[in-house]
Order: structure tokens, then sequence, then C-alpha cells
């Protein structure tokens, strides 16, 4: 019979966890765990203020074209008041110049066909009172729109920041 032989060979480690390592390992985790969470806050302020910035440039893109269209309107309106006032203008030359028609017809003496003159001084009477209503007409045009071209003003004072 034949014994066969075997070695048996066995390690024993035994490890110990030292104490200090353990306090550094649990500080570092929480330090970890610190890092992580304050990466986190700062995402969310940085998505927060991502969404801010976009805000206030579409805010600032759209006050621009609003302050270029109130730029434009008060130019249109200021352009308009010009024209109206020179219209206005025109109109009361014409009733001082038909009113002076008048006044010479109806202090004249009657020439050789009265009724003509009359029909004449009739007709002058009505073109006064119309020339008379329009100035009417064209005066409240022009308020309407001096008050409108105050208001342009004033809002474009409000979208204009002060130098």
């Amino acid at each position: 019979m034949d014994v066969k032989e075997r070695v048996v060979r066995t390690e024993k480690v035994q490890v110990e966890r030292d104490p200090e390592a353990e306090i550094e390992i649990e500080n570092l985790k929480k330090t970890l765990e610190e890092e992580k969470r304050r990466r986190r806050e700062l995402d969310q302020e940085f998505t927060t203020l991502t969404s801010r910035f976009s805000d206030m440039e579409f805010s600032s893109t759209k006050s621009s074209k609003e302050l270029h269209y109130i730029r434009d309107e008060s130019s249109r309106l200021q352009q308009e008041n010009q024209r109206l006032q020179n219209e206005i203008r025109k109109i009361r030359s014409e009733i001082d110049i038909t009113s002076k028609e008048t006044r010479l017809i109806t202090e004249s003496a009657p020439r050789d066909d009265g009724k003509n003159l009359e029909l004449r001084l009739d007709s002058l009477q009505r073109e006064l009172a119309e020339l008379r209503g329009i100035t009417t007409q064209k005066d409240e045009e022009v308020e309407g729109l001096q008050k409108n071209l105050v208001a342009v003003r004033q809002r474009k004072e409000q979208r204009e920041p002060s130098p």
C-alpha cells in the first residue's frame, strides 16, 4: 500500500481595521456626499439662471422691436400732423379769400344782373360754411394726432433708458 503524502499549507491572515483610517474614510464619504449635493444645487442654479437669461433676452428683443415700432409710429404721426397743419393753413387761406369776396359782393352795389350776384353770394356763403366745417374737422384730427403723439412719446420715454 502506497501512502500518498499530501502537504497542506494554510495561511491565516488577520485583518485589523485601523480606527483612524475608518474615521478618515467616513469623513471622505461625507465630503463626497456634500460635494454631490452642492453640485446638484449648482446645476439647479445654473438651469434657473439660464432660463432667466433666456427670458430677459426675449424681453429685450421684444422691447427693442416695440421701441422701433414706437419710433416709426411717432415719425409717421409727426408727418401726418404736419400734413394736416399745412392743409388747415390752406383751408384758412381759402376761407379768408372767400370771406373777402363775399364781403366785397355784399358791399358793392348790385350790377346789371342782381340775380346772378345773389346766386354767387349764396354759393360763396355755402362754400364758406363748408370750409369752416372742414377746418373744424381738421382741427379735431390734429388734436387727436397730437394726443396720439404725446402717448407715443410717453411710451418711448418709458422704453428708453435714461442717459
